[in-house]
């Protein structure tokens, strides 16, 4: 997918693969990247994760309505005159902007990416009934369990 999609991170495929299965155990994004050895990422993991169209409530939870960010985003206005408008800092804008531009490709590609992820866990929980694929660290296992067809090239 991050070929097939031009999804851009940082993060290599096993790394993806972890963000993916650790999401669906319900994990955050702070208790990823203490998995992934790297606690101070959590904010490249959240936005892996948006990216992969993978939504928490939270990321909606913004300081301001975020049908106003949508019409000043229409309005093709610069991210300082938005952060003005909306009395908060550029970063922020940013922020709520990539998860509204992410929202907007999940549902023009019929969440898609969702329904991929899904199905490589079910098939790999399938496939490896005695194993809780929720609960594995990145590892060849990872990799077999179809993610990396998922995350990776398809």
């Amino acid at each position: 997918m991050t070929d097939e999609y031009g999804i851009q991170t940082s993060l290599d495929e096993d790394e993806l693969v972890t963000v993916v299965q650790r999401y669906h155990a319900g994990e955050g994004g702070r208790e990823i990247a203490r998995t992934l050895g790297t606690p101070n990422r959590d904010k490249t993991i959240t936005r892996a994760r948006v990216s992969l169209h993978l939504f928490r409530d939270t990321d909606f939870d913004a300081p301001f309505e975020l049908s106003r960010l949508r019409e000043l985003l229409d309005q093709d206005a610069s991210n300082e005159e938005i952060a003005d408008t909306l009395s908060t800092s550029k970063s922020t804008v940013r922020a709520y902007a990539r998860v509204l531009a992410a929202e907007a490709e999940a549902e023009q590609a019929s969440h898609e990416y969702q329904s991929r992820f899904k199905q490589a866990l079910t098939d790999a929980e399938t496939d490896n009934d005695d194993t809780d694929q929720f609960s594995e660290t990145v590892s060849p296992t990872a990799y077999a369990s179809g993610l990396e067809d998922a995350v990776g090239s398809s």
